[in-house]
């Protein structure tokens, strides 16, 4: 018996405003982390915060400088055309 308004095959709008939600908020700590990181904070000092480890954080900051540089290099592929 399925429950209702409960349904696998598509998201309540609740569950959808909760997803969405939840990657702003992934999105502002991302932000929060390199702002930090920027300001000279170690990824050791940025992990005690966030009870993570600093290992953690260093990912964090590699994905950004890999989406950066893809970003860089889509700009010159363009550039180039």
């Amino acid at each position: 018996m399925e429950a209702v308004g409960l349904s696998e095959d598509r998201p309540s709008k609740n569950g959808r405003k909760l997803d969405a939600m939840s990657k702003e908020l992934v999105a502002i700590k991302k932000l929060l982390i390199l702002i930090a990181s920027k300001s000279g904070a170690t990824s050791d000092e940025i992990g005690k915060v966030l009870d993570v480890s600093g290992s953690a954080i260093r990912n964090v900051l590699a994905e950004k400088k890999k989406m950066k540089m893809s970003s860089r290099r889509k700009d010159q592929e363009f550039q180039n055309h």
